[in-house]
């Protein structure tokens, strides 16, 4: 497991105030997703100094999916193999904040699980544990793509129950009426024993400012 908390002793000059812009607005939107509830502390900081080591400077050959507004990239850090989420879209600071808070919400629940973030970069990137894939639900809805096999109806219907609470835990999780408005099939994974896997929330709207609005 990583410890928690790393000091960043030797962050650059230059990287402390893109860290602090993107540490104030991550609160700032903390608060206000999850109306003053406290959420915990996000587990790890990484510098992107470490994210590159891992991804050998965001190798396209480390790439495994790419959403078109995010890449997930095979990564291996401190000796565990990690998956590292990095947005391409200009925008992307939003974006981005709200997938970290949301994947903490999560916390592993058919999601990739939250390890850590990097803040020194204009657009935070994002640590999740690593897990063997069988590919995207979208690689294996048919016989579009080579080399994946397609789902038995069994499957599908198991796969549609787990989405079905996932949507319902992801919903449960926060104090406000919140959307996911991303599920597509090209971006959700499935493990080895073809569960699904979320893989982003940061499509996700704010509809109402109580979920008592809902009704």
């Amino acid at each position: 497991m990583f410890p928690c908390f790393k000091a960043m002793k030797d962050r650059k000059p230059e990287d402390e105030a893109v860290f602090e812009r993107n540490k104030r607005r991550l609160m700032e939107k903390t608060t206000h997703l999850l109306g003053g509830r406290r959420s915990g502390p996000i587990c790890f900081l990484f510098s992107k100094e470490e994210l590159k080591e891992a991804t050998n400077n965001y190798d396209s050959k480390q790439v495994f999916l790419d959403d078109g507004n995010f890449r997930l990239y095979k990564g291996f850090l401190q000796g565990q193999q990690v998956i590292v989420k990095k947005f391409t879209v200009k925008n992307g600071l939003e974006s981005s904040v709200l997938d970290i808070i949301i994947s903490k919400q999560m916390n592993g629940h058919n999601a990739l699980k939250l390890v850590g973030v990097c803040l020194d970069t204009e657009i935070p990137v994002l640590v999740f544990e690593s897990f063997k894939s069988s590919g995207t639900l979208g690689d294996r809805m048919g016989n579009r793509t080579p080399g994946f096999e397609p789902l038995p109806w069994k499957h599908r219907v198991n796969i549609a129950f787990h989405l079905a609470c996932s949507i319902a835990y992801f919903r449960l999780q926060l104090p406000r009426l919140v959307v996911h408005g991303g599920l597509k099939p090209s971006s959700i994974l499935l493990d080895e024993h073809n569960v699904p896997v979320l893989t982003d929330f940061s499509s996700s709207k704010i509809i109402s400012h109580k979920r008592s609005e809902e009704y």
